[in-house]
């Protein structure tokens, strides 16, 4: 399989069909990777927001993970359902929706939203975080520190606070910079 390597389609940009090819991955001069994806659920993504793969793509249509998208819900909150960060904002799924999009999978994204519900501690440089259970944001996994770029072996797909976040804003949706690995 050859790798793609012209895109019709900035990394801001969202569809209403799927043009870019479901499931490619793009790679950028930095080292960053995003997926184009299609939103399945009912709920509009946010630029920066996290998402999940469907966990019943894992064994209902295994020929489609990694492919879709869906605002997480309980089942989908593993780490390996980690899908990543929403380049834009994609719309819920409908027929006439512009419901494909970028996501980034891997590398530095400098506005992911994080909210840190399970603490009022402050988030450090090397916190491990997962898509929060109630929102489209990242929420700290552990509140052991790791040193920055260390990731957590335990799960698959996660994602490392590469700036901190301080403890007055740790019950906000904050936008800071996180290191992804999500593929």
């Amino acid at each position: 399989m050859a790798i793609k390597v012209i895109f019709e389609t900035a990394l801001a940009d969202i569809a209403s069909s799927d043009i870019e090819g479901i499931g490619n991955v793009r790679h950028e001069s930095r080292g960053d990777r995003y997926r184009w994806v299609e939103n399945v659920s009912g709920t509009s993504m946010v630029a920066g927001s996290a998402c999940a793969y469907p966990a019943t793509d894992q064994s209902a249509s295994p020929a489609l993970y990694g492919r879709r998208i869906s605002a997480q819900a309980a089942a989908e909150l593993s780490g390996d359902n980690f899908a990543g960060v929403a380049m834009a904002a994609i719309a819920a799924s409908g027929a006439s929706a512009k419901k494909y999009g970028w996501i980034q999978v891997e590398g530095i994204h400098t506005a992911a939203s994080v909210l840190l519900i399970s603490s009022t501690v402050a988030g450090v440089i090397g916190d491990r975080l997962i898509p929060a259970s109630a929102t489209m944001d990242l929420d700290r996994l552990v509140t052991s520190v790791v040193s920055a770029g260390a990731l957590d072996t335990t799960k698959v797909n996660v994602a490392v606070l590469m700036q901190t976040v301080d403890s007055a804003s740790a019950l906000t949706a904050t936008k800071v910079a996180v290191m992804l690995r999500c593929m």
